[in-house]
């Protein structure tokens, strides 16, 4: 296991993509390395067996140490969307063979569920989910909120989960944040279940999402939808990456992000929340902070309110988390809440004269809209709105997010008349 670990990590390392567009599908059988499996790999692997072309790591369709014509016929089968196994790289850099078709899913994963939905694939998902979070935003996961939970902490229900007979089990893993205990909870999700299939995929992170969600698509049977929803995503991060990747580092608004608990616990630009609004155009002042090119750099840190005073940001960005004990987004009408958790920053007295309490540039955003599952591309989006007005004049992030509400969520919700995201709201004008 551990040298196929560190084989695999190699590989890893190689699809780190450029930007959310451009990520190579770890899957074996992508000959070519690029974004999916089709003809151009079977004549990639023809090339290799005719000497003509370099080998490549997922060049071994069927992963048996060679590469020949029975590699060709996996191909083919994948093309198809009749291969009876897939293996692919997870996010721990570890090749993991897949039975197919996946038919019974346990999926313990907050974003696991939200994504399976978003590429129609919930009708294989087993009743079951873990943590505490789903059964308590009702609105958002409608159905799934009723179902049984198997985690509490570290106490997992294994006997539970065997009892609805899986075929496959996906945790729920905080690869980007925890990398050290989620590789640990994998091993006892192996442990404690040993003859079962293990996914092992992060839909948080936003640079990582669309080869995520694609790769996901693939071991689901569901690559055309995975597409669809990669497609419209992409769309948005492009636009935005593409507009704002001119603008000098000197003239980009600095911010802060802090969230429920300490003023001083804040999110460096290695964490998903911190990232949606950096991908807007804005510099994290903790940042310097940090070794931003060191892997293991943390993506969170806690400074001192003075510390937040002196770097005088533009921007201070609060996020409301909604399962916890606060309460926002699609599971709140009332703005009241949320402008009181303003208040409570605008009233420090140590952030009297920080630019942005002095211009009312304090904001409250949902924990939806910058998190996983493709709802960071909204947190972004209004993000850049707000920074970047005149630059975005024919971006409405409440389209954008009503968008991905009716295309990839499926329920009934209207954002403009329904729940709280974003307080104070944009100036539409």
């Amino acid at each position: 296991m551990f040298g196929i670990a560190v084989m695999a990590s190699c590989v890893l390392l190689a699809l780190v993509p450029a930007n959310a567009s451009d990520f190579t599908l770890p899957i074996f059988g992508n000959a070519n390395m690029d974004d999916t499996i089709d003809e151009q790999d079977i004549e990639y692997v023809q090339g290799i067996i005719d000497g003509a072309k370099d080998k490549t790591q997922l060049a071994d369709a069927n992963y048996d140490g060679k590469i020949d014509k029975d590699d060709i016929a996996q191909i083919d089968l994948i093309i198809q969307g009749n291969e009876k196994k897939l293996t692919y790289i997870d996010n721990f850099g570890e090749a993991e063979t897949i039975n197919e078709p996946i038919e019974r899913l346990a999926n313990l994963g907050l974003y696991g569920i939200q994504v399976a939905r978003m590429i129609d694939a919930e009708d294989i998902l087993l009743p079951v989910v873990g943590g505490s979070t789903i059964p308590k935003l009702k609105v958002f996961y409608s159905k799934f909120c009723s179902w049984p939970t198997t985690v509490n902490g570290n106490d997992i229900d294994f006997e539970y989960i065997l009892s609805l007979n899986p075929d496959t089990v996906q945790p729920n893993l905080e690869m980007q944040t925890y990398p050290q205990s989620s590789i640990e909870q994998k091993r006892v999700y192996q442990k404690g279940l040993p003859a079962m299939q293990i996914i092992s995929l992060d839909f948080r992170t936003p640079n990582d999402l669309s080869r995520n969600v694609m790769t996901y698509g693939y071991l689901l049977g569901k690559r055309d939808e995975a597409k669809k929803f990669i497609d419209w995503y992409d769309n948005y991060m492009t636009m935005i990456e593409t507009r704002v990747e001119g603008i000098p580092d000197e003239k980009k608004p600095r911010f802060f992000v802090t969230g429920e608990g300490n003023f001083g616990d804040t999110k460096t630009s290695k964490d998903r929340r911190a990232q949606a609004i950096e991908i807007a155009g804005g510099q994290n002042i903790v940042d310097d902070l940090i070794n931003m090119t060191d892997p293991e750099s943390p993506t969170a840190i806690t400074v001192e309110t003075e510390w937040v005073m002196k770097q005088n940001p533009d921007y201070i960005f609060r996020i409301v988390h909604p399962g916890t004990t606060e309460l926002s987004g699609y599971e709140l009408n009332d703005t009241a809440p949320l402008a009181a958790v303003r208040q409570k920053i605008l009233d420090m007295p140590e952030l009297a004269q920080v630019k942005a309490v002095v211009n009312g540039n304090v904001y409250i955003i949902d924990g939806h809209l910058d998190d996983g599952g493709g709802n960071n591309i909204i947190g972004s989006a209004y993000a850049a709105k707000l920074f970047y007005p005149d630059l975005f004049k024919d971006l409405d992030p409440e389209n954008v997010h009503q968008e991905y509400v009716d295309r990839f969520c499926h329920f009934d919700f209207d954002v403009k008349k329904q729940g709280v995201f974003f307080y104070p709201p944009l100036n539409k004008t």
